[in-house]
């Protein structure tokens, strides 16, 4: 049985929307920017292969959490803690295999900024045709993070 995106943990990642991008855009490369446990990710995933579109998605994600996971813990913020550490990125890799999505996959587990620095310095995604970005909610971080992915256009 394949895991769909409905059944992983997240917020918004199965909004129709998804769906009607990968149909406009029609992506052969996509840059994720906070990924968690990969609910969005699947979405796409899954809607490029309905379309049957050989897409490559770079998936960047610290996957410790953001401040209020250690401050205001609830069950959907569930860091999965083993001596201390966060698990996610575990989770994260066993939903994208599950879902039958890995092959498809580069994850880079680091900030956004850092993470979005690497794949322009390393050149590993140049002219991405689709990126979501939906790390930090911070005005200055996620400003960084698009003044960063528009780099990758170059």
């Amino acid at each position: 049985m394949t895991l769909t995106p409905q059944e992983i943990p997240g917020w918004n990642g199965t909004h129709a929307l998804f769906s009607v991008l990968v149909d406009e855009v029609r992506p052969q490369t996509i840059v994720e920017v906070g990924s968690w446990k990969g609910q969005s990710t699947a979405s796409l995933a899954s809607a490029c292969r309905d379309r049957n579109l050989p897409t490559r998605m770079y998936c960047v994600d610290t996957w410790l959490g953001a401040l209020e996971f250690y401050t205001s813990p609830s069950p959907d913020r569930d860091l999965m803690k083993r001596d201390g550490y966060p698990q996610v990125y575990y989770e994260f890799k066993r939903n994208m295999e599950a879902a039958g999505h890995w092959d498809r996959i580069t994850p880079s587990p680091l900030p956004s900024q850092l993470g979005l620095k690497y794949l322009i310095q390393q050149h590993l995604c140049v002219g991405p045709t689709l990126v979501y970005i939906d790390a930090s909610h911070e005005y200055e971080d996620v400003k960084r993070a698009l003044e960063l992915a528009m780099q990758l256009r170059t």
